[in-house]
């Protein structure tokens, strides 16, 4: 290490970095150093320190036995002191570490701290000091695994959702009959674990389900205060940040709200009540910065959405402690610590329930904008579904008397709703994701309402009450995919579907007009979660729908630009999402959408979509100039749109965004780099939108291959880490299918980057990041096992793993072992990739990944001596290879076998460059005459006739 000017500031960041990693990292060292290539150089020997291949044998009067876990703070290790044979866990500073004043005084702060402690709910010290240089200090050993393993043991076994548990104990604390009453069980005694150090002046500030130890009695034991606060010290108030921004309190990340005292942790405990509780955290973000936003802005949603069984008195008791102002807290531990008692004893809280005024109140004051909209929507949310459940406990007669005026009285709350959602425009719900949100819950109260209704009026049916719960199922869905939840999405799509069967209305217009469209939207829901056949035959069903519309209604003037607009949509839908399966299906449905506007002129959006859909599609045949022209084509409509309307709006940018997209893969890098700059705006501004996250992750992942391709690797691999920090995030925040799909792309685009350096270091580094792509597409198989886009990614990195073996011994002359190794992976590539294909046939990603698993196969088959097999997968892959390098590589493999073989591999290695020649490629066979793997051939009229410089059959 050199010692340049900023290598003291280096090193900070380094430390920062390392103390910064979960005690649990759920990633590999790999791909932890992978995230941080600035300071790899610093960080691996902390690393290396850390590990367990190095452990001491002996510390102090400690013999070491084993690890036991790992943090940014120090190992911890099974141990036993030599001379009383007593167990312990023993936490070991890093010499990384040592070396670093501060550092070593916040180890010792923490041995310290926690021996003024005496408590059974805090893990006790019994020795500390320093060894040859090694600081350690040794505490008592407790054997049940931490909170955070069984709460996440916990999410597995119901996939998050609290609905589906058993009420009943989930840990296996004692003494407790229901889950709920085992949550504020633990509460309590952790709650009065804290106390304990409150009034020995020691406050914790990082209070969650990583520091809580379970013993074997399951009893939890609080445990590393490495940010302990004395509050007997006298020292400054600090501005640093200090704790896990998931649960730290609001003055903790605001110290000029409030002095910081026991009541933070008070706050730290309610979060982690209400992650036991709710199987999710109240406070939660894409990124560090909405985190702390939302912990200081936002109010934590109910309990018992999430939950019904949780009782109103132990979501009042959660919701105290989560105060955002500490005079409104728990005044202290202890009193939280009593609360929960009184509720496990079944007597009356102290704590305040959350008065329905009092929320209403909060959260008006935080959202004006949406205010308005959440009052009106009480009306249709209790006057609806509130009058169809009274209804159900009157005597028939009494029904029928006043079914119309109830169903009147919930027609007119309706309305209300409707007409002031629909105040807001596209532009409205795009820019404010509250109002979004608020639109979800209203819809999705209203489904229930109307199904209420529906369920207790009888025969006969009323029409305009199916036809509203239709547009009621449709517009949820529609909503639903803005949020990328597309299992929920379809879902209410398919509601929508079956409400349009209803004899009352199957054969009514506007009932038709649902059913198409919902059907449409469904289709791009499954294309989007990987779906292709069920995709497909939706779009078809849509297709069939509009076309039976537009036979029965199309000359009917009134009806004319409806039917006319609704088709072109769902045209270019499916153009647009079928296009990565099969560019046939896309170029149909686009021409039909520009056989549909040719007679009706569509929305300036609309011509702007129809244009860009074409360079799309041009571009994926390879028909560059077209593709050009027609992104030009929307760039003029753009500007002319502009003109007319100057204020543009998110949708228009939207559309900006796409054209940036389509110029940047037509043109330069500078194109590229455009692109970037425009969808980090859209992000920047609108955070909360998962979809314009997504597509960041998508543009950097496409720029790193292109950066890779030119051999850019150091370019390459800093989008690539861009790109893997802005995945993990959204993997973190949903973890769909969708989400880890993306992630793994990340990681195989920085491995490719990689991959072009050859350095023995960075093969290994891309081994890990495939390995960990590998864990992460088996995760979505399992939930997805019908997904054409994950199934042919896991063929591409398994490809790549076979790819870094090749390359790794490149300079092994005969290996089979390394042949076998790489023919292993490449067949399951294979079987995955025909897999794919048979979903989604005419993909030219699929095909072009399977080009490249035979082609590297038959290089697999070389290196264990089976020249029959080789030459049998270059035969297989020659006649799907397009790109001019693959062919040749394909006629130089197939050279090789004919020289082994004696067969007719000479032949089709002939073959091979005659359909290159045929498809343009001529250019690239003329300097095959040099090539030693031809020189069989130099003499040969057909491959001389091949390699002139003659002008190419076909451009």
């Amino acid at each position: 290490m050199t010692g340049s000017a900023d290598e003291p500031s280096r090193l900070a960041e380094a430390i920062d970095a390392f103390l910064a990693r979960p005690d649990a990292p759920t990633e590999s060292d790999t791909v932890y150093l992978a995230r941080h290539p600035q300071l790899r150089d610093l960080l691996e020997p902390m690393l290396d320190d850390a590990a367990g291949d190095d452990a001491p044998s002996q510390v102090g009067p400690y013999r070491i036995l084993g690890e036991l876990g790992r943090g940014g703070m120090g190992v911890v290790y099974e141990a036993e002191h030599a001379a009383l044979h007593r167990a312990v866990a023993l936490k070991i500073l890093p010499s990384g570490l040592a070396a670093w004043p501060r550092r070593v005084e916040r180890f010792l702060r923490e041995a310290v701290a926690v021996a003024k402690l005496d408590h059974p709910g805090i893990v006790r010290v019994f020795d500390a000091g320093e060894a040859q240089g090694v600081f350690y200090y040794a505490m008592e050993r407790v054997d049940g695994g931490s909170l955070r393993a069984a709460l996440d043991a916990i999410k597995q076994r119901c996939l998050g959702e609290p609905r589906r548990l058993a009420d009943q104990p989930q840990i296996g604390l004692p003494g407790c009959s229901t889950r709920i009453d085992e949550v504020a069980a633990l509460g309590v005694g952790v709650a009065e674990a804290l106390a304990h150090a409150h009034a020995q002046g020691i406050v914790h500030r990082d209070v969650k389900p990583q520091n809580l130890l379970l013993g074997v009695d399951r009893q939890p034991r609080l445990v590393d205060f490495g940010l302990v606060k004395d509050l007997d010290t006298l020292a400054p108030a600090s501005v640093e940040f200090a704790g896990t921004p998931q649960y730290a309190s609001p003055e903790q990340i605001d110290p000029t709200r409030s002095p910081l005292d026991g009541r933070c942790d008070v706050f730290g405990l309610g979060v982690v009540l209400y992650e036991l509780a709710c199987l999710r955290r109240p406070f939660d973000g894409a990124s560090t910065e909405s985190v702390l936003r939302a912990v200081l802005q936002e109010e934590p949603r109910s309990l018992r959405s999430f939950d019904p069984r949780i009782s109103r008195d132990f979501e009042a008791i959660v919701l105290q402690a989560l105060e955002k102002d500490p005079r409104a807290r728990y005044p202290s531990a202890r009193a939280l610590a009593d609360d929960l008692r009184r509720l496990r004893d079944g007597a009356p809280v102290r704590a305040r329930r959350r008065s329905w005024a009092r929320a209403t109140w909060r959260w008006v004051w935080r959202n004006p904008a949406p205010a308005l909209a959440s009052l009106l929507a009480l009306l249709l949310v209790v006057g609806g579904p509130a009058a169809a459940r009274w209804f159900t406990t009157r005597s028939s007669a009494e029904i029928a008397a006043e079914r119309d005026v109830a169903r009147a009285s919930f027609k007119v709350a309706r309305r209300v709703v409707d007409e002031l959602l629909e105040g807001f425009t596209d532009e409205d719900l795009a820019e404010s994701p509250q109002v979004r949100r608020l639109r979800v819950k209203v819809l999705r109260d209203a489904g229930q309402g109307y199904a209420d209704l529906l369920r207790i009026q009888g025969a006969p049916v009323d029409p305009s009450l199916s036809l509203a719960a239709m547009r009621n199922a449709l517009a949820e869905a529609r909503t639903l995919n803005a949020f990328t939840r597309r299992n929920e999405a379809a879902a209410r799509f398919g509601t929508a579907i079956a409400l349009s069967r209803d004899p009352a209305v199957i054969d009514q217009f506007e009932a038709r007009i649902v059913r198409a469209t919902a059907l449409g939207g469904r289709s791009v829901a499954h294309f989007l979660d990987g779906h292709f056949e069920k995709g497909m035959f939706d779009a078809a069903n849509s297709r069939l729908e509009w076309c039976e519309l537009r036979s029965r209604y199309g000359r009917d003037p009134r009806y004319r630009s409806q039917l006319a607009e609704g088709e072109i949509y769902a045209e270019l839908r499916l153009a647009d999402v079928v296009r990565p399966y099969d560019v046939p299906a896309a170029q149909q449905a686009l021409g039909r959408a520009e056989t549909l506007a040719a007679d009706h002129e569509p929305a300036t959006a609309t011509q702007v979509e129809l244009q860009l859909l074409a360079a799309e599609i041009a571009q994926s045949i390879g028909d560059i100039p077209r593709a050009r022209r027609a992104a030009e084509a929307a760039a003029t409509i753009i500007r002319h749109s502009e003109q007319q309307a100057p204020l543009r709006t998110p949708r228009q940018r939207v559309i900006e965004t796409r054209l940036a997209h389509v110029r940047a893969s037509l043109g330069a890098d500078q194109d590229y780099r455009q692109l970037l700059t425009t969808r980090n705006q859209l992000v920047r501004d609108l955070p909360d939108f998962p979809q314009h996250r997504l597509q960041l992750v998508v543009a950097l992942n496409n720029f790193s291959r292109r950066q890779t391709t030119a051999l850019r690797a150091r370019e390459a691999a800093e989008l690539a880490e861009q790109s893997i920090a802005l995945a993990s995030d959204l993997a973190a925040e949903a973890a769909s299918v969708e989400h880890l799909l993306q992630l793994a792309r990340s990681y195989v685009s920085l491995s490719a980057a990689l991959i072009v350096t050859h350095s023995p270091e960075d093969l290994d580094l891309a081994t890990g990041l495939l390995g960990e792509s590998q864990r992460l597409l088996e995760i979505c198989l399992h939930d997805s096992p019908d997904n054409v886009d994950v199934r042919s990614e896991l063929g591409a990195t398994l490809s790549n793993r076979a790819q870094v073996i090749a390359i790794q011994n490149s300079d092994t002359k005969v290996d089979r072992e390394v042949g076998t190794r790489a023919a292993d992976l490449l067949q399951r590539a294979i079987a995955e990739q025909a897999m794919a294909m048979s979903k989604a046939p005419e993909s030219v990603s699929c095909r072009d990944h399977m080009t490249k698993h035979l082609l590297l196969l038959g290089w697999a088959e070389f290196k264990r001596d089976d020249y029959v097999a080789a030459e049998a997968a270059l035969e297989r892959g020659r006649h799907r290879a397009t790109h001019a390098n693959d062919l040749i590589r394909f006629a130089r493999g197939l050279m090789y076998c004919a020289r082994r073989n004696k067969s007719d591999a000479r032949t089709a290695a002939l073959d091979t460059l005659a359909r290159a020649r045929q498809l343009g490629h001529g250019d690239k066979l003329r300097a095959l005459g040099e090539d030693p793997a031809f020189a069989d051939m130099r003499t040969d009229p057909r491959f001389l006739e091949l390699t002139n410089p003659a002008p190419d059959a076909k451009r």
